[in-house]
């Protein structure tokens, strides 16, 4: 258990959130564990996001509640989570969204169960744009699979050991869509201790100018970075993943660089069923070319990827159950 005298830093990036950003610091001053070290990064708003913020600080911090705002001119989501992680001193670290909202008990129940864990993970509520909600599935499984189907690390639910995010190289990078995804593989191949808990800690509210958004095509060549940049951090990663299997770690049983590789190719095969539901077959032949051209020398799977292409984008849904 973590003494209840250390604080917490949580990260929270912004921009042009003015009309959102003081329900989600609102939910994180909610919170019922004490000390909280806030750190707010502007990511260059072009809106009055740095004032609402700046206003909400001088109003809100307290004893055991200290709380700044920096400024990061570089744009991405990635780019200011790293400017926040720099000005993080604490041993645990947060990274939530700005236009998330926390819930009271999040970091307590956060701190009462990480124990020695490298990472703690929680589930989310999440709100879509037409008004379903839905809690995402319990992480059964492997988590490497999981996540590299699922996202199982997204950035509003789990909180890290500092040091750790940091030896896996933190935020650092350019990537402008899917950066939780990558920033949580490259702690996955370090192999963390990681520990799961069932309760809801926080709800995700789906807006269509986040950075995700609503459609793929909008933003085609991002998704793309991103499966390109996980596909290289694994095939770097490739003395570490042997290394892990020699140990027999439950992590990677069963789970060799080559499986890894393969899930992305899933993916690659997945965000062209996107973009063909999107009617952009022409933004579709080339990323499916590439999922493909990894199993030159297998039919099988070759097959295999077609099938899931066409049931994604005839809009079927828990394709990667069958993909092993």
């Amino acid at each position: 258990m973590l003494m209840e005298n250390k604080a917490v830093s949580v990260v929270v990036p912004v921009y042009n959130r003015e009309g959102l950003v003081g329900r989600c610091l609102d939910s994180i001053k909610a919170q019922t564990y004490r000390p909280v070290n806030l750190i707010v990064v502007d990511n260059n708003s072009s809106d009055r996001s740095a004032a609402v913020v700046s206003e909400w600080l001088s109003a809100n911090v307290s004893d055991g509640f200290s709380a700044e705002l920096l400024h990061q001119p570089v744009p991405g989501a990635m780019a200011a989570r790293q400017m926040g992680l720099d000005a993080v001193d604490t041993d645990f670290v947060v990274f939530f969204d700005s236009d998330d909202m926390m819930r009271p008990q999040l970091l307590s129940a956060a701190t009462e169960n990480i124990g020695d864990s490298d990472i703690l993970v929680w589930r989310r509520v999440v709100h879509e744009a037409g008004g379903n909600e839905f809690v995402n599935r319990a992480s059964r499984g492997n988590l490497l699979r999981r996540h590299l189907f699922n996202a199982l690390l997204a950035t509003q639910v789990y909180m890290v050991r500092t040091d750790f995010l940091r030896k896996c190289g933190g935020w650092n990078g350019c990537l402008r869509g899917w950066d939780d995804w990558e920033v949580g593989m490259r702690l996955l191949l370090r192999n963390p201790r990681i520990k799961i808990t069932e309760q809801p800690l926080c709800d995700v509210y789906c807006q269509e100018d986040s950075i995700t958004g609503i459609d793929f095509q909008s933003k085609a060549g991002v998704w793309e970075e991103a499966l390109d940049t996980v596909e290289k951090d694994i095939m770097d990663a490739r003395p570490l993943i042997e290394k892990w299997i020699r140990e027999d770690s439950p992590l990677y049983r069963d789970h060799d660089a080559e499986r890894l590789l393969g899930y992305v190719n899933y993916r690659r095969a997945i965000l062209a069923a996107h973009y063909l539901r999107e009617g952009r077959k022409d933004l579709a032949l080339p990323v499916m070319e590439k999922a493909l051209k990894a199993y030159n020398n297998n039919v099988f799977r070759r097959i295999l990827l077609k099938a899931h292409c066409r049931y994604t984008a005839a809009g079927g849904r828990g394709a990667y159950y069958l993909w092993h």
